[in-house]
Parts: C-alpha cells; structure tokens; sequence
C-alpha cells in the first residue's frame, strides 16, 4: 500500500494534481481503454456504431460535468474510430478539455472589500492575500499590545514585507 501512496504523491508533484483531478483522468483513461477493447474485439459494426455514440455523449456530459468544478485538464489521444459511411475505421485526434473556472485568488475573491486590521476577526484577516493562520494570529498578537497607526505598520508582523504589503494595501483600512 505504501507503493502505491508514494506513485499517487509523485504524480501530484509531478503535475500539480489534485487528487480528484487524477481520479478523473484514471477514470478517463480506464474508460478509453475498455471501450477500445470492447469496441474492437466483441461487438459487430452495428454495436460499434451505438458504442460510438454513446461514448461520445458520456464524454460531452462528463466534460460539461467537469468544467464546472475541474480546473483545466487536457487529454489529447489517437483512437480509431468507425467511419460510418465506409464501414471502415479511420484514425483521429480527440482532445477532452475539462477548462474548469478557474480557482479565484484570495484579492479577487474580495475585491472591492476593506478590512480594519485593528478590528478584523482571525477569518476575516485570512481572507487577505499572503495571510494565513499562523500570520492572522500574529497580526492579533500586535494590534492587542499596540494599534496599527497607518496600514504600513502591517509590515511589522515578521513574515509581511514590502512585496507581501503592497499585493494586500488595496484590501486594508485602520478606520
């Protein structure tokens, strides 16, 4: 089992995967792979072209699916698939995109918001670009030993500088 956790954590780091975004794509390809096998070695031309069809139409509704909650994925393959008119099989390219909405950043999620670093509660100062857990409660710690006079002062909390400042300025007020 352990074999196995370390490929699954190689190919998140590898590919900055999530682990939904490589069940999809196992899924996928399984499901490539078995209707190539069913398709070319147990059902007959007719059964070939309703399998076509059918795989076609999963396909859409999953890329449909997808798109709403997959960030951006592209599976590109050859299959031969049957050309109806000939009865014969013809090789293509297929791309699945899943082009999901892309996840917001933290400033987009709230822009046009200010938040009073005097008196923000913890989540509400981890909705600020570059701040997390760990830099809310250390924001906490110094407004209650010493207000924030100007929002520069943020740049007194050991972890925010000049580049960290400048992405959350827009997103803070001392009024």
């Amino acid at each position: 089992m352990a074999k196995k956790e370390d490929f699954v954590t190689k190919i998140k780091t590898l590919t900055g995967a999530t682990s939904s975004e490589l069940t999809i794509v196992f899924t996928l390809l399984v499901g490539l792979i078995l209707g190539a096998f069913l398709k070319t070695y147990i059902y007959g031309e007719q059964d070939k072209k309703l399998i076509n069809k059918e795989v076609f139409r999963l396909l859409d509704s999953l890329a449909e699916a997808s798109r709403l909650s997959y960030s951006d994925i592209v599976i590109k393959t050859n299959v031969n698939l049957l050309d109806s008119t000939y009865n014969n099989f013809e090789t293509s390219n297929i791309e699945l995109a899943f082009n999901g909405n892309k996840k917001q950043t933290k400033a987009e999620k709230i822009a046009g918001k200010k938040f009073n670093i005097n008196t923000a509660s913890k989540s509400d100062l981890m909705k600020l670009p570059w701040v997390g857990e760990k830099t809310a409660d250390k924001i906490i710690e110094y407004r209650n030993n010493k207000k924030f006079q100007k929002i520069s002062d943020i740049k007194n909390i050991k972890g925010i500088g000049d580049k960290k400042f400048e992405s959350m300025k827009e997103f803070i007020t001392i009024e």
